[in-house]
């Protein structure tokens, strides 16, 4: 009994060890836990600091004192001779003259070749020239203090007035251009006979207009408070109305459909000749006192506006409370004038 007894626990004792040695060894391998590459640490991004707004710099205001030029040199006027010895004396009565005023006068040979190129004659009559000379000063001494130096302005350095003999261009004509390295504004008067020279009492406003609707252009174009402007004036003309411009029958048209609007035919031509016109009209009516040529009240208004653009675009701090045009505007207008 004990002999077997002792074998069967033998038997079970190998029994057991053959099955812990069959058994799978346990996997004593290390698994690395998975790690993750840190990611550099974070800057914090600066907060900017505010920024103050600053506007951008104003443009200047505009100044009509900054935009005429210095004319004073006009008022001190060397005289200049020509090759005439005939005419020593009338050289120095224009150079006299245009010192008085501000304006360069220039007679005979000492007209620019850049204006007898037009087929201009010269004028080498010393009665007519003496006669138009006299007839010049009349005309300009009615214009108020500083109003000749207000036309030499932004690119302009001066302004001329040229006497010539017969001209193909017409009794008087204005405009611009470059004589001995400067650039000036200019008027010629066709004084070939002594009625055109009588005519300057209209033929010299008129053609000044012009010259003030150089400025009024210019100073347009630089001063945002500019009373002048193209638009303004169409407009005080009467709808179905448009300016023929090279077509003289359309001008003829248009003015006698429209006569109370314009001081003479030509007006309806352009802008510039309804201006010159009216305003040429207005001067002569002082100069001569005679306030027969009747304007309508289209006209009038027209007037009235381009009477308020030269108050408000030229400086007046030397002018009289009326200027002679407004004097005549006054009497055309039935409006009693300031004594």
């Amino acid at each position: 009994m004990k002999k077997k007894s002792l074998a069967l626990v033998l038997a079970l004792f190998w029994l057991m060890l053959l099955c812990a040695c069959a058994a799978p060894a346990p996997d004593v391998t290390e698994t690395a836990t998975p790690t993750s590459t840190p990611l550099p640490e974070e800057t914090p991004t600066p907060t900017p600091e505010p920024v103050e707004e600053t506007e951008p710099p104003a443009t200047p205001a505009f100044s009509l004192a900054a935009f005429h030029k210095d004319n004073s040199a006009a008022h001190t006027q060397e005289v200049r001779y020509g090759s005439h010895e005939q005419l020593r004396e009338l050289y120095e009565l224009s150079a006299e003259i245009g010192s008085r005023c501000g304006i360069r006068i220039r007679i005979a040979d000492l007209v620019p070749e850049v204006i007898m190129a037009d087929g201009n004659d010269p004028m080498l009559d010393p009665v007519l020239i003496r006669h138009a000379l006299e007839t010049v000063d009349r005309v300009l001494s009615i214009y108020p203090e500083g109003f000749f130096d207000q036309l030499v302005y932004g690119d302009y350095d001066a302004l001329e007035l040229y006497i010539v003999g017969f001209s193909p261009v017409g009794t008087g004509y204005a405009g611009q251009i470059g004589v001995e390295g400067e650039s000036v504004n200019y008027i010629c008067l066709d004084a070939e006979t002594w009625e055109l020279i009588d005519a300057f009492c209209y033929v010299l406003p008129h053609e000044l207009t012009h010259v003030m609707d150089f400025r009024f252009t210019a100073l347009h174009d630089r001063d945002p408070n500019c009373l002048f402007s193209e638009e303004t004036w169409a407009a005080l003309n009467p709808p179905g109305f448009a300016y023929a411009y090279e077509d003289n029958e359309m001008e003829n048209e248009m003015y006698s459909r429209f006569p109370e609007y314009f001081s003479y035919s030509y007006g309806a031509h352009d802008p510039l000749e309804d201006r010159a016109t009216l305003f040429g009209d207005l001067v002569s009516c002082y100069l001569l006192d005679n306030y027969a040529i009747g304007l309508g009240e289209g006209a009038l208004d027209k007037l009235e506006y381009y009477l308020a653009c030269v108050r408000g675009g030229f400086d007046t701090s030397l002018w009289p409370e009326q200027t002679p045009w407004e004097v005549a505007f006054a009497r055309l207008s039935g409006i009693e004038a300031a004594a």
